[in-house]
Protein backbone atom coordinates (compact mmCIF):
# COMPACT_ATOMS: atom_id res chain seq x y z
CA UNK A 1 0.00 0.00 0.00
CA UNK A 2 2.49 2.54 1.07
CA UNK A 3 3.72 2.45 -2.43
CA UNK A 4 1.22 2.26 -4.42
CA UNK A 5 2.00 5.55 -5.94
CA UNK A 6 4.48 3.97 -8.37
CA UNK A 7 1.23 2.92 -10.25
CA UNK A 8 0.68 6.75 -11.02
CA UNK A 9 3.58 7.44 -12.33
CA UNK A 10 3.52 9.26 -15.85
CA UNK A 11 5.85 9.12 -18.90
CA UNK A 12 6.27 13.07 -18.19
CA UNK A 13 7.22 12.30 -14.05
CA UNK A 14 9.77 10.10 -15.79
CA UNK A 15 11.17 12.29 -18.21
CA UNK A 16 11.55 14.79 -15.51
CA UNK A 17 13.98 12.66 -14.26
CA UNK A 18 16.50 12.63 -17.07
CA UNK A 19 19.14 14.95 -15.54
CA UNK A 20 18.15 15.92 -12.00
CA UNK A 21 21.31 17.01 -10.30
CA UNK A 22 20.61 15.21 -6.62
CA UNK A 23 23.42 15.68 -3.89
CA UNK A 24 25.47 13.08 -3.08
CA UNK A 25 25.47 13.48 0.79
CA UNK A 26 22.04 13.84 2.52
CA UNK A 27 21.92 12.60 6.25
CA UNK A 28 18.72 13.93 7.01
CA UNK A 29 17.52 11.45 3.89
CA UNK A 30 19.13 8.22 5.33
CA UNK A 31 17.72 9.52 8.58
CA UNK A 32 13.85 9.56 6.92
CA UNK A 33 15.18 6.12 5.22
CA UNK A 34 15.53 4.97 8.85
CA UNK A 35 12.21 5.87 10.11
CA UNK A 36 10.21 4.18 7.27
CA UNK A 37 9.06 0.88 7.49
CA UNK A 38 11.02 -2.19 5.58
CA UNK A 39 10.63 -1.90 1.60
CA UNK A 40 10.47 -6.20 1.90
CA UNK A 41 8.87 -7.25 5.15
CA UNK A 42 6.79 -4.17 5.93
CA UNK A 43 8.71 -4.03 9.45
CA UNK A 44 9.33 -1.07 11.15
CA UNK A 45 12.11 -2.38 13.62
CA UNK A 46 15.86 -1.52 12.83
CA UNK A 47 15.33 -0.19 9.75
CA UNK A 48 18.50 0.76 7.54
CA UNK A 49 19.16 2.89 4.83
CA UNK A 50 20.74 0.25 2.37
CA UNK A 51 22.77 1.84 -0.55
CA UNK A 52 22.44 0.00 -3.94
CA UNK A 53 25.62 -0.55 -5.46
CA UNK A 54 24.70 -2.03 -8.11
CA UNK A 55 22.83 0.91 -9.75
CA UNK A 56 26.12 2.67 -11.12
CA UNK A 57 29.34 1.97 -11.74
CA UNK A 58 32.07 2.85 -8.65
CA UNK A 59 34.83 1.59 -6.99
CA UNK A 60 34.51 -1.31 -4.28
CA UNK A 61 35.44 1.25 -1.26
CA UNK A 62 32.97 4.44 -2.49
CA UNK A 63 29.54 4.24 -1.38
CA UNK A 64 26.92 5.41 -3.42
CA UNK A 65 25.34 8.33 -3.54
CA UNK A 66 22.76 9.12 -0.05
CA UNK A 67 19.40 9.10 -2.68
CA UNK A 68 20.66 5.46 -4.21
CA UNK A 69 19.37 3.85 -0.72
CA UNK A 70 15.92 1.49 0.30
CA UNK A 71 14.68 1.09 4.00
CA UNK A 72 15.40 -2.49 4.74
CA UNK A 73 14.95 -4.48 8.58
CA UNK A 74 18.28 -5.86 9.96
CA UNK A 75 16.53 -9.25 9.19
CA UNK A 76 15.48 -8.67 5.53
CA UNK A 77 19.13 -6.50 4.99
CA UNK A 78 21.24 -9.93 6.32
CA UNK A 79 18.37 -12.68 5.32
CA UNK A 80 17.15 -11.65 2.02
CA UNK A 81 20.07 -9.19 0.43
CA UNK A 82 22.82 -10.56 1.81
CA UNK A 83 21.90 -14.79 2.03
CA UNK A 84 19.99 -14.31 -1.18
CA UNK A 85 22.70 -12.37 -2.97
CA UNK A 86 22.19 -8.89 -4.46
CA UNK A 87 21.23 -9.85 -8.02
CA UNK A 88 18.28 -12.36 -7.06
CA UNK A 89 17.13 -10.21 -4.58
CA UNK A 90 16.90 -7.28 -6.96
CA UNK A 91 15.03 -9.60 -9.13
CA UNK A 92 12.54 -10.49 -6.40
CA UNK A 93 12.23 -6.45 -5.40
CA UNK A 94 10.55 -5.92 -8.59
CA UNK A 95 7.10 -6.15 -7.53
CA UNK A 96 7.63 -2.92 -5.83
CA UNK A 97 8.97 -0.90 -8.68
CA UNK A 98 7.50 -2.70 -11.54
CA UNK A 99 6.54 0.44 -13.18
CA UNK A 100 9.66 1.76 -13.48
CA UNK A 101 13.66 1.43 -12.55
CA UNK A 102 14.76 1.12 -8.88
CA UNK A 103 17.07 3.92 -9.93
CA UNK A 104 14.03 5.64 -10.99
CA UNK A 105 12.17 4.63 -8.32
CA UNK A 106 15.20 5.93 -5.86
CA UNK A 107 15.37 9.28 -7.83
CA UNK A 108 11.34 10.01 -6.71
CA UNK A 109 11.36 8.78 -3.23
CA UNK A 110 14.24 11.45 -2.91
CA UNK A 111 12.26 14.18 -4.46
CA UNK A 112 9.36 13.09 -2.24
CA UNK A 113 11.33 13.64 0.45
CA UNK A 114 12.72 16.98 -0.38
CA UNK A 115 9.43 18.62 -1.65
CA UNK A 116 8.20 17.72 1.80
CA UNK A 117 10.83 19.10 3.90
Amino acid sequence: VYYSWVNHITDETLEGLVGANLPYKCPEYLEAQRDKACIWCGSGRQVEAHHLRNLQAGGVALKPPDWQTIPLCHECHIGQLHSKGVEAFMRDIQWITSKVSLEDFCKLEFLHFKQHL
